[in-house]
């Protein structure tokens, strides 16, 4: 989706994509940060939102390309973009600092994290708390990980980033010859499962894993920081300042329904000022994709989405575009 001649062009666009603060793939996060006596914080890292983060990405901007930039009007940034927990994030930001993008792009992602969704993660978070392996999070103490349960966690989050119909084209339907109950493989899916899982215990922290699925169950547009009450009042945010956005959900995403992002864009649009009243500031776009929640994630796949994507990011654009084009002596767009 990013580099030269892609969707997000960077033959035009400086794209900054930051690393969320308590990733483990960020200098800041529960095993690297060390607390006051010296050990590091592992399960006592605070708890952190999608607000937290948008927060985190301000600073950084703020150092990148001034006090300015998250100015309410300034429109220093050409757009924000963003899918599940990265979607998250760009909703939050555009509502904290309103007018600071011109627009906004958010894929599979929601303005209120809903029960059912923080159910799935609630169940995988507790396979993860009940392995005796995590030992209250100092695992590494005992140079061990919660391997079991953050196997059996990714497992089961794999089975709501995809779909019923991927799963069941993809996969026999026959057992294979080892039917004893006590068999993990007698189906093709169950191997699969289990690859998902073996891969994720190699990269990610348990740790690291806890805090981040806490602070997508605690997404909330109306979370109270920055005088916003209600869900819908940081919704209204969003567009207050002319920023137009694009909402783009899948039909099959069983984690996060395409119709929580329906509704968001009617909220956004029904801010009520005189000046604005009808102006369409936020669209929605259904996809259908058998890759569900994941379909983002494997945009060779969903052509629709890269079509998207370009057409947003560039629109009222072209002329100047292929102007730059011509002048750093690549191909037109």
């Amino acid at each position: 989706m990013v580099g030269p001649g892609l969707p997000i062009d960077t033959r035009h666009f400086r794209v900054i994509c930051a690393s969320n603060l308590g990733s483990p793939f960020s200098p800041t996060n529960p095993a690297s940060t060390l607390g006051p006596d010296g050990r590091p914080l592992r399960s006592r890292f605070p708890t952190v939102t999608p607000t937290d983060l948008a927060r985190c990405h301000a600073e950084v901007l703020r150092l990148l390309l001034g006090d300015g930039v998250v100015g309410a009007g300034s429109s220093k940034l050409h757009a924000l973009v963003g899918a599940s927990l990265g979607g998250m994030q760009a909703l939050q930001y555009a509502s904290l600092y309103p007018g600071a993008a011109s627009r906004l792009l958010a894929v599979s992602t929601t303005g209120r994290t809903t029960p059912f969704t923080v159910a799935v993660r609630s169940t995988q978070r507790q396979a993860i708390l009940s392995d005796p392996d995590w030992r209250g999070g100092d695992y590494a103490d005992s140079s061990v990980i919660p391997e079991r349960g953050l196997r059996l966690a990714r497992e089961l989050g794999t089975m709501f980033y995809r779909s019923r119909e991927e799963f069941d084209g993809r996969f026999e339907w026959s057992p294979g010859s080892n039917v004893s109950w006590a068999n993990r493989g007698t189906w093709e899916v169950e191997t699969y499962l289990s690859h998902a899982g073996d891969k994720f215990v190699r990269v990610f922290d348990a740790n690291s894993y806890l805090l981040l699925s806490k602070a997508m169950d605690l997404m909330d547009l109306g979370d109270g920081w920055d005088h916003r009450t209600q869900w819908a009042d940081g919704a209204r945010r969003i567009g207050s300042k002319g920023c137009r956005a694009v909402l783009v959900g899948v039909k099959q995403d069983a984690l996060i329904p395409s119709s929580e992002l329906r509704v968001l864009s009617e909220t956004i649009n029904s801010l009520g000022d005189e000046t604005q009243t009808g102006k369409c500031r936020a669209s929605f776009i259904e996809l259908e994709s058998e890759l569900g929640h994941d379909a983002f994630l494997v945009p060779k796949a969903v052509p629709s989405l890269q079509a998207i994507t370009r057409e947003f990011l560039e629109s009222d654009l072209k002329e100047k575009l292929r102007e730059e084009a011509v002048l750093v002596g690549g191909p037109s767009c």
